[in-house]
């Protein structure tokens, strides 16, 4: 399966939270219930790139929805740059990016 391409963008010392709704060709949602997900930025599109933040991941069954989460401390840890990020969802034995892309992570003007 290709993964889907979706670039991130997050601004540091701000909290980030992006939601993805799984759903099929005709609309209707994807069951999610016995999927689990893991989610982290690296420096590099390789497992051999520095780990530089891991996504907190919330899942709504329901809505086949599932929520990308970093603190704004954890956002606060990242230099000014562009790094790589991907979805990896285990389904029924098996592993699965389902997408990937780029994130740019962006200096912010107003102090909290």
């Amino acid at each position: 399966m290709e993964p889907a391409k979706h670039n991130l963008t997050i601004y540091r010392q701000r909290d980030f939270c992006k939601d993805f709704t799984f759903v099929d060709e005709e609309g209707e949602l994807i069951p999610i219930d016995s999927w689990t997900f893991k989610s982290q930025i690296r420096s590099t599109q390789c497992q051999e790139g520095t780990l530089l933040a891991e996504f907190t991941i919330d899942i709504n069954i329901p809505y086949s929805t599932i929520t990308l989460n970093l603190s704004d401390t954890e956002t606060q840890q990242l230099e000014e740059g562009t790094y790589f990020w991907d979805l990896l969802a285990e389904m029924n034995g098996c592993d699965n990016n389902l997408m990937e892309g780029k994130v740019k992570v962006l200096c912010t003007v107003t102090e909290k």
